[in-house]
């Protein structure tokens, strides 16, 4: 073990326990004397070493405190199960970044140490052994893809034994860290003249002190000779044409423009090729290879002693990166584990987004995600966070943005200066970012810090005087946008422009917030504001609030006013800018047939055929920016909706089992970031902020007092939030199914129910504060229907739920809701929620009954049929289940030429079955279904597919079957249609089989391997 190089505890604790237990000269855990009586001398050697094992247990436990709760082991991911892309996974350490090239063991490549940013940067080594004369190359991922791309080259499958063919090692498992990446290969063949067997084993890191990137590689040589070997480096940059960009000024040494990049290593020896080293007999050899970037001309060498040490230095800055975030922000703790990983998750995403260089305009710098400016927009998603993480670094953001934006420009790069590029959420994401900062920390000074001849007021009114002179129309009074849509959201379908009423909102909200401060400090322009603010509020309310719809219209420059359904407008939840009528309104629209996916909230409700954009994630339709859903989970949670907020929050939590960090607009339906957006995304700080002060329920007052109001879900089991710093002081929460408790500096109160609020003055004294209750949630998975509708509806934990279905409004003599029940007309449910004298506002949701002709036609329905229930008679594979569940059977959307679209079911080796179950008596009279064929790949259409129907669910009556000859050697995707007609029959069951062969057939490839069948849309009429 190289000096220095420290353990991890949970290694150093085994290795002591086994060293203890297994010492021969402790006899007394092996034999007893003859008497029964141990050996005294042996007692003695037992207790000294257990009073070793307790000292060496202490200093590990202070190690480990010392480390923090977030730890690279913690936030480690298989490669296999990271659904990014070579150019979307990177290394960081604050300074700069670098990617791995999977399936290289030495392969990185795109290089970012700003000023220097080689994007089409690559580097890989060769291996030349000796005595064998055989060169191997390890540079697998560009052999497949020129194998791929042009069917010429080596295929890497044919690697190693095809003649002419290269020659390569094998990859076998890699992991990444934050700022490591480990990967594990082998490499053996048999030559005439000897045997080449060795192990390969590689870290690579970036450093936080230098630009570099540096390689740690182990070699293990299992031949009785020596391993006498040369590596190769090979670096290159490619311009756009993959035409060379760079010149090689020696084998270590390649020119780029005004940069070059050095490469230095631990190895003494250097030979034409490269590096020599030697690799003794059954033994190992390890190594370290720096890759530097640098001036051109600056000095460089192929040897270097120090690069051991400042690999070590560089595990050692990221844990401490870690730890400096574990040590500000508090820790979850909980029975939910995802959500414990998808917490750790987004400050580790927070973290990818920290930059410490001393060439940038501030230091510390948060930037975007992988593109290096600050934007106000997206620092404001996840201001509370860094205001808790490092107050002094959102103080110093906040006055960048007003110092070089100037009132024109969103977008700051690294080296000051906007680029021109304005969004008009600019003043209104200011003021998110200053009431974070104000909250958590008090500092009400900040307000009058001058920055570029202006107090930091002076500049926020100047942002709300230029709306209103820039924007507010003569004709409407309103703020119009005209046709300037990128100035809002990017959109690749017009539409989003005029009149938008989100900006008319959160200038309200803007105007208001200018009115207060103001007041408080005297200013005069307090009346002017007030009066912006009143103004605009009562034409936003009378001219673009649609009580039919329930949703805000837009205005558009020809005068027409209709709605446009983004998630933007859920921003609005978020503000006083809207009554309990209209903030009811919007959230009706959060089901899963509009804006929530199996991930998270698309930004177009899917209802929308005009513009919904399924690959423009961000704003376009199929996903979210990723701070929008996370906000609005925090949001509703302050409005009490719980259960909802719960809905959308775990939803998004699923990203955590795919992704180390979060993108900046992953899709809503499957676990997918697409590469020309960022793979990074500060945004995901929300994600933090929607735990703590959304299901944790804390408010942090200016004035140094905070409420808490947790809000419970049976999914968390026992969750905990432990050490959030506030005003000096060390706060706590738990929660179970029974109530919450709040510690302040190890003191604990309660427990509390939850309904109540606890009231934390600054003296520590806790009472209790009672709230209004949340409204219950309606959940269905559509509103329109055909035949019966069952509606569920959720509240929070000790409430009663009363409801109508008549339009009228319910009360206490209202129906109780005991469970789900069914509709089978048009209808408007409203709820209330009751407990004890408190009653909630009103929850109101329409479900629509249609013909099945209309069904059929129309664009706000998904399928031709009502919606019984699905049980699955087959264990259900979780990597072969679509995104929606079982109940993607029935969305009306018909599956592609490929499994892995999320619109097919799929099950190996058994027979795909599910019962299907109505409210009460249907009359059926076909069944179709469709299978996908593809032997390749094991996936096979059934032997046959059968229908059984029963009006008791105890006996079936087979009512049609059709059989499939299956194809031989039949490689071609194919989509089998099928349709099982017979006499109509009045039915509240309906089983159907999809028989499967089992094993793959004889005289295919996979003989005797499991098969396949794959099922999607399941259509009953």
């Amino acid at each position: 073990m190289k000096k220095g190089l420290k353990l991890p505890v949970s290694i150093v604790f085994s290795n002591i326990i086994g060293w203890l237990f297994r010492t021969k000269s402790c006899g007394i855990l092996q034999r007893r004397s003859r008497f029964g009586i141990a050996n005294f001398a042996n007692t003695l050697c037992i207790m000294k070493k257990v009073v070793f094992l307790l000292m060496v247990m202490q200093a590990a436990v202070a190690a480990l405190a010392q480390q923090g709760w977030l730890t690279p082991e913690a936030l480690r991911m298989k490669r296999e199960q990271i659904r990014f892309t070579d150019n979307q996974l990177r290394l960081f350490n604050g300074r700069g970044a670098a990617h791995v090239k999977r399936y290289s063991l030495t392969g990185i490549h795109r290089l970012q140490f700003p000023p220097i940013e080689l994007a089409n940067y690559s580097f890989f080594l060769n291996f030349y052994e000796h005595d064998a004369d055989v060169l191997i190359q390890d540079n697998v991922p560009d052999l497949w893809e020129e194998w791929i791309r042009f069917g010429s080259g080596t295929d890497p499958l044919g690697a190693n034994f095809r003649s002419g063919f290269a020659t390569i090692p094998v990859t076998q498992d890699e992991y990444w860290e934050p700022n490591r990446y480990v990967r594990q290969g082998t490499f053996h063949k048999e030559y005439s003249r000897k045997t080449v067997s060795f192990g390969i084993k590689t870290e690579t890191v970036a450093s936080a002190k230098a630009d570099e990137v540096i390689l740690r590689m182990v070699l293990t040589n299992r031949e009785p000779q020596p391993l006498k070997l040369s590596l190769i480096p090979n670096q290159q940059v490619l311009a756009k044409d993959n035409a060379a960009a760079s010149s090689r000024l020696s084998p270590f040494v390649l020119a780029a423009g005004d940069y070059q990049v050095s490469l230095s290593s631990s190895i003494p020896d250097v030979d034409s090729r490269g590096w020599y080293v030697e690799v003794p007999a059954k033994g190992s050899r390890e190594v370290y290879i720096a890759i530097k970037m640098g001036r051109k001309d600056a000095a460089t060498a192929a040897t270097d002693g120090a690069v051991a040490d400042r690999f070590d230095g560089a595990i050692k800055d990221t844990r401490q990166r870690l730890s400096f975030a574990s040590s500000r922000l508090p820790e979850l703790r909980s029975d939910n584990r995802r959500l414990e990983d998808f917490y750790r998750r987004c400050i580790a995403t927070m973290l990818e987004c920290r930059w410490e260089r001393e060439n940038f305009i501030i230091n510390p710098f948060w930037s975007v995600g992988s593109w290096v400016f600050t934007i106000t927009w997206d620092n404001s998603f996840a201001s509370d966070a860094i205001s808790i993480m490092d107050p002094a670094s959102m103080k110093r953001t906040i006055l960048v943005a007003m110092k070089e934006g100037k009132l024109k420009s969103t977008y700051i790069s690294w080296q000051g200066g906007g680029d021109g590029i304005f969004y008009i959420q600019e003043p209104f994401a200011l003021k998110t970012m200053i009431d974070a900062y104000l909250r958590q920390t008090g500092d009400v000074a900040f307000l009058d810090e001058q920055v570029a001849g202006k107090s930091v007021m002076e500049w926020m009114k100047s942002w709300g005087d230029l709306l209103h002179v820039k924007y507010r129309s003569p004709f409407t009074g309103l703020m119009d946008m005209g046709r300037k849509n990128e100035e809002l959201i990017e959109m690749r379908t017009d539409g989003y422009s005029g009149v938008v009423p989100v900006v008319n909102g959160l200038a309200v909200d803007l105007y208001r917030w200018l009115d207060g401060w103001c007041t408080l400090r005297n200013d005069g322009d307090a009346s002017k504001f007030r009066g912006y603010a009143n103004d605009l509020n009562d034409r936003m309310h009378a001219k673009l609030w649609n009580r039919s719809t329930r949703w805000f219209d837009n205005i558009y420059p020809d005068g027409r006013r209709e709605p446009l359904y983004s998630n933007h407008l859920f921003d609005l939840l978020g503000t006083n800018a809207i009554t309990d009528e209209e903030r009811m309104g919007i959230i009706s629209h959060l089901n899963d047939q509009e804006f929530l996916g199996p991930y998270s909230v698309y930004s177009i409700s899917r209802q929308d055929k005009v513009r919904w954009d399924l690959i423009d994630s961000d704003w376009g339709g199929g996903g979210s920016f990723t701070g929008v859903p996370l906000r609005l989970a925090r949001n509703l949670y302050g409005m009490g909706q719980g259960p909802l907020a719960w809905t959308i929050l775990s939803r998004f939590s699923r990203y955590a089992d795919y992704f180390p960090y979060l993108g900046q607009n992953l899709r809503a339906n499957e676990p997918l970031q697409d590469e020309s957006s960022m793979p990074i995304q500060i945004s995901s700080g929300a994600g933090v902020e929607a735990v703590m002060f959304g299901l944790f329920g804390i408010k942090p007052n200016i004035d140094g007092t905070m409420f808490v109001n947790p809000h419970y879900s049976l999914e968390l089991g026992r969750s905990s939030l432990q050490g959030y710093l506030f005003r000096g002081h060390s706060y706590s929460f738990e929660m179970d199914e029974f109530g919450f408790t709040v510690s302040r500096d190890g003191q604990s109160f309660g427990p509390f129910s939850y309904g109540e609020e606890a009231f934390v003055g600054k003296d520590g004294a806790v009472s209790i504060v009672k709230k209004g209750l949340a409204s219950p949630y309606v959940r269905s998975y559509r509103s329109y229907f055909v035949n019966r509708r069952s509606v569920e509806l959720l509240a929070d934990a000790g409430t009663q739920i009363r409801y109508t279905l008549d339009r009228s409004e319910p009360s206490l003599r209202s129906t109780l809701y005991q469970k789900p029940f069914s509709i089978d007309k048009s209808t408007v449910v409203k709820a209330i929620a009751i407990k004890g004298n408190e009653q909630s506002l009103i929850s109101e949701v329409a479900f629509e009954k249609l013909h099945f002709r209309d069904a059929a036609n129309s664009g706000n329905v998904i399928n031709r049929y009502d919606y019984p229930s699905i049980t699955p008679l087959f264990t259900l594979s979780e990597s072969h289940l679509p995104l929606y569940g079982i109940y993607t059977l029935m969305d009306g959307k018909h599956g592609g030429d490929t499994y892995r679209d999320g619109q097919w079911i799929g099950k190996d080796k058994d027979d795909v079955a599910f019962l299907l179950e109505w409210d009460s008596p249907v009359e059926v009279r076909k069944v179709s279904t469709r299978f996908l064929q593809y032997q390749p790949e094991w996936i096979f259409t059934p032997l046959a597919f059968t229908v059984e129907v029963s009006l008791n669910g105890k006996s079936f009556k087979k009512v049609g079957e059709q059989s499939f000859s299956i194809k031989e050697r039949f490689d071609k995707k194919e989509i089998v249609s099928v349709v099982v007609s017979f006499p109509k029959e009045k039915v509240r069951y309906v089983r159907v089989t999809a028989k499967n062969m089992g094993v793959c057939p004889s005289w295919h490839g996979g003989a005797c391997g499991n098969a396949w069948v794959f099922m999607d849309e399941l259509i009953v009429e």
